[in-house]
């Protein structure tokens, strides 16, 4: 046969598609013996080994393809939202497309969403898209069947992710092997098309192969086993999630700490900051799933600490509606577990959700409860760090009095715990209401009686009592004074890495700069201090950033660029609440459009102005009288 097939070619330039080839050696045994010939084929295998093949991956069709598919199979009887669903739920696969507009086709009588609520179904998706044993679910046990033992359990494992994909450790958490031997078999299910890797140690499964394995893990797996290999990946995330929460938000320490210990499995954490803040980019999604998935299950302890553990990364995230959806769960979780230390700490983690969400009224509401709980639960030094987040809401309201007085009572529960770390930092979030104020003199006082409290090796909190030093002394009428002692900051904060202090001292760098009229230089220092706060999450920051960067631009004479910046800060402090960067930037407003002659533009800004800062009660509400024009 095979020498008939040889001499039918021979001397004869063909095209040969070869479908469903079973391996490489099968292609090389037919490939013909003449140059000129072209040969095509697929295979369920990778056919790479084959000299001089050229290897093309094909993925899904694009969205507009997909629709374009389904319309030109079901003339007239689907429309583009509705084949666009029909196509989402298919994952894009052609053959699952196509078997889904045979169906329709098949039932006259059926509308497109009929059919969609046939394919809404997890446990009936693959049977509504089989027909005659030719579905797709055929298509798949083919390559299943060809796999030994060993593999076929990793691939009905990965069926358990809740997440969208899995690196090695997660798969060898699931199968109860080494982290080589799940890149192996890994890899040789990404060969048989039954996995993907999109990008360097990240594997997923297609979405229909997802449910795929999901079923046969149902019906061939014991419950326990898969519930045993469900908790071992979901330590796991635990596990790392602690370790890299801690790197990120020091400031919890208290629960991320006792966290890692809680959840230590013995296995390396993470160097630094870049490290973790790395992992938690690759694992977010994965992370939000597993807590859903572990809430579903019952598994309420776990799903609560995986929650907790997700919500240190707000800062550098900017999705402030799903980290409040997580937070929601380990609400109710607490709640359900009638816990109210986790539904204290729960609560105190919205309130600062929502501060960084911008939505501080809410914040306050929610602070409040968590620091009457805390101090029924007899924990002080959290019914402190409570109030000292009310103080912060306070103040990026505009609301300085007030906020001052919120941190008097979270020094006052700070100094009954005798907890130096608390009192020193709830001391130096004092010192802004108190610039803000104009009372230079208590806020002098307030670093010298902070400082005292600082720990020798606390070189982040000295520079920060460093840096309001040399706002102080701006204040007073000695900008070059002040901004010989920021730039001595800026140099220690880059030394030490303190990512986290650089833009304050940008700011304040900046303003030093534009009161010595030395625009252009300031505008530098103020333009790395918007991207570095906005880089960082912290949108407070990027607001004052933006309006002192207007007013360096408008001593340029930039002032287009100016009223740019100004306008923006005043729509984010307008929808942050935070009255007093509005009437800020109100304020720069009315400077730039009286430079550009255009009075009432002026006036109405200036009158904005006014009325803000008086609202706030800070000094430029008298002082700003002298600027209105006449």
């Amino acid at each position: 046969m095979t020498a008939r097939y040889r001499s039918v070619i021979a001397s004869r330039r063909v095209l040969l598609v070869l479908d469903n080839a079973t391996d490489a050696e099968q292609v090389e045994a037919l490939l013909p013996g003449t140059p000129e010939s072209l040969v095509v084929a697929t295979s369920r295998r990778d056919l790479s080994q084959v000299a001089g093949a050229y290897r093309l991956l094909l993925d899904p069709p694009a969205m507009p393809e997909a629709v374009a598919m389904l319309g030109a199979a079901v003339t007239d009887r689907i429309t583009v939202e509705e084949a666009a669903a029909i196509a989402e739920r298919c994952g894009r696969l052609p053959l699952a497309m196509s078997l889904a507009a045979a169906r329709l086709r098949s039932r006259p009588n059926w509308q497109a969403e009929d059919l969609l609520a046939r394919l809404a179904d997890d446990d009936r998706l693959l049977s509504e898209l089989d027909m005659r044993h030719s579905g797709v679910a055929a298509a798949l046990s083919a390559s299943y069947l060809e796999l030994d033992a060993e593999h076929r359990r990793m691939f009905r494992r990965l069926g358990l992710v809740p997440g969208d994909d899995v690196d090695a450790r997660a798969a060898a958490a699931l199968c109860e092997v080494t982290e080589e031997q799940a890149v192996w078999m890994l890899e040789n299910l990404v060969d048989v098309h039954l996995v993907e890797s999109r990008s360097p140690g990240r594997y997923r499964m297609h979405d229909l192969v997802r449910v795929y394995a999901m079923q046969l893990a149902g019906m061939e797996e014991p419950e326990a086993e898969r519930d045993e290999a469900f908790v071992r990946l979901v330590n796991l995330y635990l596990h790392f999630a602690y370790r890299a929460a801690n790197q990120v938000s020091p400031t919890e320490a208290r629960i991320l700490a006792a966290g890692v210990t809680a959840h230590d499995l013995g296995l390396p954490g993470f160097a630094d900051k870049e490290s973790a803040i790395s992992w938690f980019r690759a694992e977010r999604t994965n992370l939000v799933a597993a807590v859903s998935a572990a809430e579903r299950s019952g598994r309420l302890e776990p799903a609560w600490h995986l929650a907790t553990a997700f919500t240190a990364f707000r800062l550098i995230d900017r999705d402030h509606e799903e980290y409040l959806t997580i937070n929601r769960i380990a609400l109710d979780i607490a709640r359900r577990l009638h816990d109210e230390s986790k539904e204290a700490h729960t609560l105190a983690d919205r309130g600062r959700h929502l501060l960084v969400a911008g939505r501080c009224q809410e914040a306050v509401s929610y602070l409040e409860r968590a620091a009457t709980l805390f101090r029924e639960l007899d924990d002080i030094t959290a019914a402190a760090f409570a109030l000292r987040n009310i103080g912060i809401a306070h103040r990026q309201s505009g609301r300085f009095a007030e906020a001052l007085d919120v941190y008097r009572s979270a020094l006052a529960l700070a100094e009954a715990a005798s907890d130096t770390t608390a009192m020193v930092v709830v001391g130096a979030n004092m010192v802004v209401p108190l610039l803000r104020l104009g009372r230079l003199s208590d806020a002098e006082h307030c670093l010298s009686e902070t400082e005292q409290l600082v720990d020798v090796s606390d070189q982040y909190n000295r520079l920060r009592i460093e840096n309001f030093r040399g706002t102080v002394l701006r204040e007073r009428g000695d900008p070059a004074a002040a901004l010989l002692l920021h730039i001595a900051c800026l140099e220690r904060c880059r030394r030490m890495g303190f990512r986290g202090g650089l833009s304050p001292i940008l700011i304040e760098l900046g303003t030093d700069l534009v009161c010595l009229d030395r625009g252009a230089e300031a505008a530098v220092y103020l333009s790395q201090a918007v991207e570095d706060a906005e880089d960082l999450g912290y949108p407070s920051l990027v607001r004052t950033a933006l309006i002192d960067l207007g007013r360096a631009l408008a001593l340029s004479s930039r002032f287009e660029e100016a009223v740019g910046h100004f306008e923006r800060a005043a729509g984010l402090a307008e929808s942050h609440e935070d009255a007093y960067e509005l009437a800020r930037a109100n304020h720069g407003l009315a400077d730039a459009h009286r430079s550009r002659g255009d009075a009432d533009a002026e006036r109405q800004h200036l009158h904005r102005a006014a009325r803000a800062y008086a609202d706030c009660g800070v000094p430029e509400a008298a002082m700003i009288h002298r600027d209105r024009p006449a």
